[in-house]
C-alpha cells in the first residue's frame, strides 16, 4: 500500500500519519512523524494502556536545529523487537527523551 495523499499543510499542522503496508514477511505499519527535539522517539500503546512496542532507536533533529521527518516501520509480525501484534486499536505516541513526554498522538486499527 502506498503512503496516503496529506497535502504538506495538514502534515505541517499536526506532523504525524500512520497507515497499513505490508513487506516481504507481513503486515506492517508505517508512521510518518516530525522530529523537532532530540532522542525522540515512538511508543506504541494498547487499548488496556499497555505498551505493546517501542521503536528501538532514537531521532533527533539536524545539528543545526533544523526538524526531520521520518518513516518508521512497525512490523506487526514477530521480529526480534516484538510479537505478534493482535487486532485491535492501538495508540501511536511520538515522545521525546521519556514515554510521558508525549509530543504527537494518533489512533490506529489494526
Amino acid at each position: 500500500m502506498e503512503e496516503p495523499v496529506v497535502a504538506d499543510s495538514t502534515f505541517n499542522a499536526y506532523p504525524l500519519i500512520a497507515w497499513h503496508s505490508s513487506d516481504k514477511r507481513g503486515d506492517i505499519v508505517k508512521i510518518k512523524y516530525r522530529v523537532t527535539e532530540p532522542d525522540t522517539r515512538i511508543w506504541i500503546y494498547g487499548e488496556d494502556g499497555n505498551v505493546v512496542h517501542t521503536q528501538p532507536f532514537h531521532r533527533s533533529p539536524w545539528d543545526d536545529g533544523r526538524f526531520r521527518d521520518f518513516t518508521y516501520h512497525w512490523m506487526l509480525y514477530r521480529t526480534e523487537y516484538g510479537p505478534d501484534i493482535p487486532p485491535g486499536d492501538y495508540r501511536i505516541t511520538v515522545c521525546v527523551a521519556f514515554k510521558r513526554n508525549v509530543e504527537l498522538s494518533t489512533w490506529i486499527t489494526i
